[in-house]
């Protein structure tokens, strides 16, 4: 046999090799275990459960874009996807347990719990904070110093809806919270909107009627206190009960007492109809 009649064969056989590797490698590759050879030591072995149901997984057709982590994630089509993290990022394994209607917390960096005394209604937009045994409570604080604001609720007889200015009007705040155990306060709107906590100025009010001494041209009201002629607010009129009356007016004050003089004497049918404000 001629060389060059050895070459055309050697030549032939080799395309022919060829030709039947490149149509092998469009055909399904089923074996056991596939193994992946590291450049330098090791191989990663890629093997199929012992009773495996078939089914497809389509690898993504790009990698994970620039600036971010991601891992392999797949619809029920076998078509997998990248699921990317932020770079920064990580995910965590959560363990929960609540219950429906309360609201999730951490108890620690990655465990969520619940609690009767939080829940949220979606249904109504009510939140529900505390419960029967525990008063709720909101903590806000004034973004500039380490001092809070406490709202919260008193011991109820009864359940109460509180309704707050709709939105034409300002909520009252105040900062001169009376101490503890100090009562007859009340809160005076400013014209800012806030308020002020002040000494309800009728939390000491007194009136009634006296019945004055017949024939005399004065008459004393007992008060409990000592009234003030200069600030305080002092009422009397006078009716009689078989008809007409007295102009009065207050002459005197001192502890305890109120003076009040007629322009006439009284006849004994008259009645002196009273109200002392203090003003603190």
């Amino acid at each position: 046999m001629k060389f060059s009649n050895l070459l055309k064969g050697l030549a032939v056989s080799a395309v022919l090799i060829t030709c039947a590797t490149e149509a092998y490698a469009q055909l399904p590759l089923r074996t056991r275990s596939l193994q992946l050879i590291g450049s330098t030591s090791g191989t990663l072995t890629h093997e199929a459960a012992a009773a495996t149901t078939s089914y497809t997984l389509t690898w993504p057709a790009a990698g994970v874009t620039a600036g971010n982590n991601g891992f392999l994630q797949s619809d029920p089509t076998g078509a997998m996807s990248w699921f990317l993290i932020p770079t920064g990022e990580q995910l965590v394994t959560v363990d929960a347990n609540g219950a429906a209607g309360q609201v999730a917390y951490f108890t620690d960096a990655n465990s969520l719990t619940s609690s009767p005394r939080f829940q949220y209604d979606n249904a109504t937009g009510n939140m529900t904070l505390g419960d029967n045994t525990q008063n709720g409570t909101i903590i806000l604080g004034d973004g500039s110093s380490a001092n809070t604001g406490t709202i919260n609720t008193a011991t109820l007889t009864g359940a109460r809806n509180y309704t707050l200015p709709d939105a034409s009007g300002t909520i009252p705040v105040t900062t001169n919270i009376p101490s503890a155990g100090t009562a007859g306060y009340i809160l005076v709107a400013n014209a800012d909107g806030t308020s002020t906590w002040t000494a309800n100025p009728l939390a000491n009010v007194e009136r009634g009627v006296a019945t004055p001494t017949a024939g005399a041209y004065t008459a004393t009201i007992t008060v409990t206190g000592t009234p003030d002629l200069t600030n305080d607010v002092i009422l009397v009129t006078s009716y009689d009960t078989a008809g007409g009356g007295q102009v009065l007016q207050v002459t005197g004050v001192a502890a305890g007492a109120i003076t009040v003089s007629a322009a006439g004497p009284f006849i004994g049918t008259e009645r002196i109809s009273w109200i002392w404000i203090p003003i603190p």
